[in-house]
Order: structure tokens, then C-alpha cells, then sequence
């Protein structure tokens, strides 16, 4: 695995929780990732990578959105990093797309290069990842809330992106 796919991964597992938290949280049973594309990593400094995906889905439930979105990610109970999401809106009654950005920061600079380079040498186990994340979610028309997942598997995510771009759909 190189660093281009870690770094990809690790964007594609913040912005796809900020997708499962909005469906966790709304109840919405049909919502569907039709498709998920990374378009930009850059990395910002030693520590931290900025990032821009594209996600197709179908939202046949009104239309809602997402701000104040943060997030921490553990490995094997040890926080790793953490992230920001900047501000989504996700239409409603339809099929659609949405830009989703954000910053993901490494907490421990010299810890994090060592497992880093545990997975460059093919170390990289999804399961030893958590996922923390929060946001304040608002339908349209009505009131918003503050909602939050803790200890979410990450391979429960990344299992989303992998459905996602081999079948080119995935039901949350």
C-alpha cells in the first residue's frame, strides 16, 4: 500500500462517516451512496491532509444539512487524528450530488509516521480504527440537533466505500 492510498483512504473514511452519520441519524432507510470519488488530497504541512470527494446518492426522504461536523480517529484505542467536515447539503426526493472537504489531522506526529509506516509495509489492518464523529444535522423546515456516533468500526465504513465503487451503489 503507498502513501497516495493511505492518504486516500484515510480522507475517504472521514468523509463517508459524515454520509453514515446522516443516514444514522435521520432514519433515512433508503438512502443510497451511488458513487464516491476522492478528487483532491493535499497534504497541509507534516500533519495534516486537505481533501475534496464527490459522493452520487439517491435521497428519496426530504432534503437536510449538515454542519459543525468533527470527528477523532482511534487505532487500537490510541487517538490517531482527528477531523473537520466543512458545511453539506443533501437534496432531498431525488438522485444528486454533493461536494464534501474537510482537513484531517494526525494527533501524534512521531507515533503516527511509525504506523504509517507499519502500513507501507503492510501493517494496514481496518479493524484497529474507530471512528468518533459529530455534527449538528438539520432537516429543511425543521429544528436542528445535535447528533453523534462513537467507536464506529472503521471497516464498517470503508466497507460502504468498497460496496460503493464495485457495485456502484450501496443501501445504508
Amino acid at each position: 500500500m503507498n502513501m497516495k492510498n493511505i492518504k486516500n483512504r484515510f480522507f475517504a473514511i472521514a468523509a463517508m462517516s459524515v454520509l453514515l452519520l446522516m443516514t444514522g441519524c435521520l432514519n433515512l432507510k433508503d438512502f443510497r451512496i451511488l458513487s464516491f470519488k476522492a478528487e483532491q488530497i493535499v497534504p497541509q504541512g507534516f500533519k495534516s491532509l486537505k481533501g475534496v470527494a464527490t459522493v452520487e446518492y439517491s435521497n428519496p426522504s426530504s432534503a437536510f444539512d449538515i454542519s459543525d461536523i468533527e470527528g477523532a480517529v482511534y487505532c487500537k484505542g490510541s487517538l490517531f487524528g482527528t477531523f473537520t467536515v466543512d458545511p453539506v447539503s443533501v437534496q432531498g426526493r431525488g438522485t444528486s450530488s454533493c461536494t464534501v472537504s474537510g482537513v484531517f489531522s494526525i494527533t501524534s506526529p512521531v507515533s503516527s509516521v511509525i504506523q504509517i509506516l507499519s502500513m507501507l509495509t503492510g501493517g494496514f489492518d481496518v479493524n484497529d480504527y474507530t471512528i468518533d464523529i459529530s455534527a449538528r444535522v438539520k432537516p429543511k423546515g425543521g429544528a436542528a440537533k445535535m447528533v453523534g456516533l462513537k467507536g464506529v468500526p472503521a471497516g464498517k465504513v470503508t466497507g460502504v466505500i468498497k460496496e460503493s465503487s464495485n457495485n456502484n451503489q450501496h443501501h445504508l
